[in-house]
């Protein structure tokens, strides 16, 4: 996990830059739809974003 410290909050609270992929694969059930998701920190608004990648 990458970390930086939020320089707004008086005691240095940390702020995690983005969440590592993760898979998601239903259970384990082969006919359902399987996907990797991860999020990232927006520096424009800085809000964690999500994104799923869905192949086949």
């Amino acid at each position: 996990m990458i970390t930086i410290l939020n320089r707004q909050n008086a005691d240095m609270k940390r702020t995690k830059i983005c969440i590592l992929p993760k898979l998601n694969d239903c259970g384990g059930d082969a006919k359902k739809q399987w996907f990797i998701y991860y999020s990232y920190r927006n520096p424009a608004d800085n809000k964690m974003v999500r994104f799923r990648i869905i192949e086949g």
